[in-house]
């Protein structure tokens, strides 16, 4: 891929593959290889900042307290110009990193701001090296999509206009299991069960630099695209063989596309969203509660929410036992 071609990036919530893209556009671009790609958010950095010490740059004093918020919203509004700001993240990260390396880390501050986390930010890692990338699986910090079958559902955010403006972005997520006695369309016996998202958009409508606010998305829908608008892509990953019955945003029918990834049904939702805007998205489906061969899953159903720079609030509701019959 282009790596200049920005949407392609994180199309998929299976990290291994993005890591891979990655590598290979950086290896045709440039004739030299890459150890691996590690992922991080403005709350990682926290984190690392807590443990390598406060840095300085340009005037600007920071620390595992204040540089999550610094780098998702305070250094637009300071250095508006996109070849500047680019410069300070550089230097920012360049002095994170000599502090890593150099320095005696301060274990204890680690840990405590791992404890006190902000965001709903993750560390995911990949690595070229296949006896290191299994063992990155083995820690479970390789952002992998499970190909196996089970009741699990994981949502994704990706912001489709372009902008910063995924810091105004707050979610909620909910997995209810309900009744049994289903059968999906391949067949597997099945139970209904439902995942609901809430969406809400707190950016203000004025105030925010224009390099915040931006849209690149000019070629959708005719709604309204005031300064702190935003469009979202919400992905829906269904349990591997499910089907789903329905789809809906504010009670109302949707049109959701499907796609496949790892296996899983993939359901996104394409929404607009206004400034301080709140829209509920709810997809229905049957899951399957049992394999090819009719074995019953015992796993508790589990919900992997998005990554996001605020926390993520998830629910998982789960329903009763069910049988392998009809």
């Amino acid at each position: 891929i282009d790596l200049n071609v920005w949407q392609d990036i994180n199309a998929s919530a299976h990290a291994p593959r993005t890591g891979a893209m990655i590598y290979d556009a950086w290896k045709r671009a440039t004739g030299t290889s890459l150890d691996g790609v590690i992922f991080v958010g403005q709350g990682t950095v926290a984190h690392l900042v807590a443990a390598g010490g406060a840095i300085s740059v340009r005037g600007n004093s920071l620390n595992g307290n204040n540089i999550a918020d610094f780098l998702a919203k305070g250094i637009y509004a300071k250095y508006p110009d996109v070849g500047t700001k680019n410069a300070v993240v550089t230097e920012v990260m360049a002095k994170l990193f000599s502090n890593l390396t150099k320095k005696a880390l301060d274990t204890t501050a680690f840990f405590n701001s791992l404890a006190k986390e902000k965001t709903g930010d993750r560390l995911v890692a990949w690595a070229s090296d296949a006896d290191l990338q299994q063992t990155l699986v083995d820690e479970h910090v390789a952002g992998v999509v499970s190909s196996h079958m089970g009741p699990v559902v994981q949502v994704t955010v990706n912001n489709a206009g372009g902008n910063k403006l995924e810091a105004y972005a707050h979610v909620y997520a909910n997995y209810t299991q309900g009744e049994c006695g289903q059968l999906t369309f391949d067949g597997y016996y099945a139970r209904k069960s439902s995942t609901v998202i809430r969406v809400t958009n707190s950016a203000p409508k004025k105030g925010l630099p224009a390099y915040v606010t931006t849209r690149l998305d000019d070629d959708f829908g005719l709604a309204p695209r005031p300064k702190g608008s935003n469009r979202e892509l919400i992905s829906v990953y269904g349990p591997v063989g499910a089907d789903a019955t329905a789809f809906y945003v504010n009670g109302k029918k949707y049109y959701a596309s499907e796609a496949l990834d790892q296996g899983h049904p993939v359901w996104v939702f394409d929404i607009e969203l206004q400034p301080g805007e709140t829209k509920a998205l709810k997809v229905t489906f049957v899951e399957p509660i049992a394999d090819a061969q009719s074995t019953v899953f015992t796993q508790a159903p589990s919900l992997i929410p998005p990554v996001m720079f605020n926390p993520v609030r998830s629910v998982v509701n789960a329903g009763p036992q069910c049988s392998a019959h009809k």
